[in-house]
């Protein structure tokens, strides 16, 4: 049997709507022009998300991580900034029925 973790959840990151305006401060700040300050990304589940440069870079660390952990990792989200090699992308029944691995 392969060695799974499951990923739930992680920090600031929103999906691009209505909301957007709504979810920073630095959009007081920065007015019309906030789009430019966050990186915007579609994921496998066809959203487009945007996050913060900070958060951003925290993803390339987790999936460095990932890499070197010794066991597969899978996203149960079902949505968010956080896919990419060597992560799975799942729902979190598939990973407990054991679907989403191995």
């Amino acid at each position: 049997m392969t060695e799974a973790r499951a990923y739930m959840e992680m920090g600031q990151k929103d999906k691009v709507g209505p909301a957007l305006t709504e979810a920073q401060e630095i959009f007081k700040a920065v007015g019309d022009r906030f789009h430019e300050a966050y990186v915007h990304v579609e994921n496998p589940h066809g959203e487009t998300w945007f996050c913060d440069p900070a958060y951003w870079w925290f993803r390339d660390v987790f999936l460095e991580m990932a890499r070197e952990a010794g066991c597969e990792t899978v996203n149960c989200t079902e949505g968010g900034i956080l896919f990419g090699p060597p992560l799975r992308v799942a729902t979190i029944e598939a990973f407990v029925e054991g679907r989403a691995y191995g």
